[in-house]
């Protein structure tokens, strides 16, 4: 399941979303004459900081979930408000999936195994994943968010 996951993401990564996301390749050359312990230990801290934006998404979406399920269990929402909800539903998981897949544990390849330079370009693929995956779950949280704001007003007024 995690490897269909990963495929998904991938896939949504470089086919679906190349009009959102800025350039997000990296050159080998810019890394060039760089210190490998200093940058396995700067990828270190980008996960980390990757980590706590995917927790604080994860926040916000078991929030908006809570909203949605409230929303969709209240007895005066028409049937066409609850399907819109229960797409925003479906939407609030999706983006929930691609964040857990953000915080997943990544375990370094054994020393003996290519060294240094192997983990060096795992953990660098990893961050550029991490990274355009939360991109990716930002701008369609912000839209799906949106959507259900709106919703809540229709709700409210009519």
């Amino acid at each position: 399941m995690i490897r269909l996951l990963d495929r998904l993401a991938q896939k949504m990564v470089l086919e679906i979303d190349h009009l959102m996301i800025d350039d997000p390749m990296i050159d080998d050359a810019d890394f060039e004459g760089v210190n490998p312990t200093v940058w396995v230990k700067g990828n270190a801290a980008a996960l980390d900081r990757l980590d706590s934006k995917a927790g604080s998404l994860l926040t916000h979406i078991s929030m908006m979930l809570a909203a949605a399920t409230f929303m969709i269990s209240a007895a005066d929402t028409s049937d066409v408000e609850r399907v819109i909800i229960g797409l925003e539903l479906v939407c609030y998981l999706f983006l929930a999936l691609i964040c857990v897949r953000c915080l997943r544990f990544v375990d370094l390849p054994l020393a003996g195994t290519g060294g240094l330079g192997r983990i060096d370009e795992q953990l660098r693929l990893e961050v550029r994943r991490r990274s355009l995956l939360l991109n990716i779950a930002i701008r369609w949280m912000f839209l799906i968010t949106f959507v259900f704001m709106l919703s809540v007003l229709v709700h409210i007024f009519l």
